[in-house]
């Protein structure tokens, strides 16, 4: 049942605190950290061939199509994150649920009727069940664009509409999960500082 994974460590001297911290910064240990960012309105710009929509329960099967871009993301290097096949079936039906989720924001971004990206957001119960993150806050959870619409700006201006329609109804701070061992995910959210790894 084990034969097949993989354990990799390094010695490294204690005395060396550069050494500990570029082992810990190549992405083998700190795969994600947690950031706060002050609540901003955005200016945005959608393009006249893209239409952004807040999901409904039609789009569950949607949502479920898109449900292994994070999956894929993690897998890659220098993460090499496991995605195990008996997952993704549960993975699957939770991204459709966010459709539904009462709780939840989707916004979802199409050219020609092609869902090109998606993001999700959630309000932040306001008590002190995490000091690390500030009261009237919104949490930026998963989102994704697919691989032929990526470096397009979809995935940025998802979050951009998402933020503004928090700050809309009065939120005064964002946090958000940064993938930093990936250096095109960590730049996208610089403007957050780094409260938790």
């Amino acid at each position: 049942m084990f034969n097949k994974c993989l354990n990799h460590y390094v010695f490294v001297p204690a005395g060396n605190e550069n050494n500990i911290k570029a082992w810990l910064n190549s992405g083998f240990a700190f795969q994600q950290v947690y950031g706060v960012a002050s609540a901003l309105k955005h200016e945005t710009t959608i393009p006249s061939d893209v239409v952004i929509i807040e999901a409904s329960p039609k789009d569950v099967d949607d949502l479920k199509s898109v449900s292994n871009l994070i999956m894929s993301f993690q897998a890659g290097s220098p993460t090499f994150a496991v995605g195990l096949p008996e997952e993704v079936s549960s993975i699957k039906k939770g991204y459709g649920g966010l459709a539904t989720d009462d709780e939840a924001t989707v916004l979802l971004a199409y050219k020609n009727d092609k869902l090109l990206g998606f993001q999700c957001g959630f309000d932040e119960e306001n008590d002190d069940h995490n000091m690390m993150v500030p009261v009237n806050s919104y949490e930026i959870t998963v989102g994704g664009t697919i691989v032929d619409a990526q470096g397009l700006g979809i995935g940025s201006l998802l979050v951009k509409e998402l933020q503004n329609k928090a700050v809309e109804s009065g939120v005064e701070n964002f946090y958000t999960d940064i993938e930093t061992a990936k250096e095109h995910h960590s730049t996208k959210w610089c403007s957050f500082f780094h409260v938790e790894y």
